[in-house]
């Protein structure tokens, strides 16, 4: 487990809004279970890498976007 910083989960989380209010989305692509489940991981304090990355992934193909990329200034 590892903890995500709370700007990265705002900007994920901003992400998935902004494609899932987009009226081009695929609905039968991301299922509701998925989009519910990716939500949670986006939302949880801690999560595993792996789930964070497969959800993440499976979510951008059915959203038909290339993820943006995200860096940190530390």
């Amino acid at each position: 487990l590892f903890p995500l910083s709370k700007s990265y989960l705002q900007w994920k989380t901003h992400w998935v809004q902004q494609c899932l209010n987009d009226p081009n989305f695929p609905a039968l692509s991301a299922k509701r279970q998925h989009r519910e489940a990716l939500l949670k991981i986006l939302t949880s304090e801690r999560t595993r890498y792996s789930n964070f990355k497969d959800h993440i992934n499976t979510f951008s193909l059915a959203c038909r976007e290339t993820i943006p990329t995200y860096e940190t200034k530390d």
